[in-house]
């Protein structure tokens, strides 16, 4: 039988984050992470030898770059040897950035102008090698946005992961996640997650069918991304506040 009480503490805490009326009425049953994971699906990467290329993909200020640098740094301290490959027109900041990590890193890392150069620059790739493609912020609303994604995808074989930060408006996310998602995107990575206390947002994208793969939870590029699994998540949603604070599961 379902307990209405907690059921009813349940919707005003997802609305409090502003996870959107008609999605969080869905959210019916009697424990929320087992609601969570009827709703949007959660994922991890996989760096097994022949896995396709992983790019991040989003709009500026998304933190792509900042976890590229995590993702390769992870990579590395596990023993592995990974590929980085910035994509932009131009040597911006944050490829300057990316760059100077990879070095400290001893990390491979090359810097593609456009996406024909991405694909020359991938015959480095040795056998198993994984790879991480630090893409150019894209204008999410532009008009060749789609296509942008899609000759990504098509030339590097890559599988895209989109970066969107938490705190956002949850309408919007859900626009910007329909977008990547009807270029194939299939997973996402909810940055900023350790600086906003509202995180419905990432709720309504990633209802919109993109996988929930890590959370950004501060700026150490080795222990700065998590796992964002059904458990970590509903802690995070049943709590108002500080992130630092997180709530315990109702039952």
């Amino acid at each position: 039988m379902r307990n209405d009480g907690k059921d009813l503490e349940i919707l005003e805490r997802l609305l409090w984050h502003g996870v959107p009326k008609i999605l969080a009425s869905n959210f019916n049953q009697k424990y929320l992470q087992s609601s969570l994971c009827n709703i949007i699906s959660f994922g991890k990467f996989s760096f097994l030898p022949g896995k396709s290329p992983i790019a991040l993909v989003g709009g500026a200020g998304s933190g792509k770059t900042l976890t590229v640098v995590k993702l390769a740094a992870r990579l590395k301290a596990g023993g592995a040897q990974p590929l980085v490959i910035s994509v932009e027109r131009a040597i911006s900041i944050g490829a300057r950035v990316l760059q100077a990590h990879m070095t400290q890193l001893n990390i491979q890392y090359f810097h593609a102008i456009d996406v024909s150069s991405l694909k020359l620059i991938l015959r480095e790739r040795k056998d198993g090698q994984p790879v991480l493609i630090d893409t150019e912020a894209l204008d999410v609303y532009g008009a060749d946005a789609h296509a942008i994604l899609v000759e990504i995808r098509a030339i590097a074989r890559a599988q895209l992961c989109l970066t969107l930060p938490a705190g956002m408006d949850a309408e919007e996310s859900a626009d910007i996640a329909e977008i990547f998602q009807k270029a194939r995107t299939k997973m996402m990575i909810a940055t900023k997650f350790d600086q906003s206390r509202r995180v419905g947002n990432i709720v309504a994208a990633a209802a919109c069918g993109l996988a929930l793969t890590e959370a950004g939870v501060g700026s150490n590029i080795v222990e700065g991304l998590r796992r964002l699994t059904p458990e970590y998540l509903s802690s995070r949603l049943l709590h108002q506040g500080d992130p630092a604070m997180l709530g315990r599961e109702i039952y």
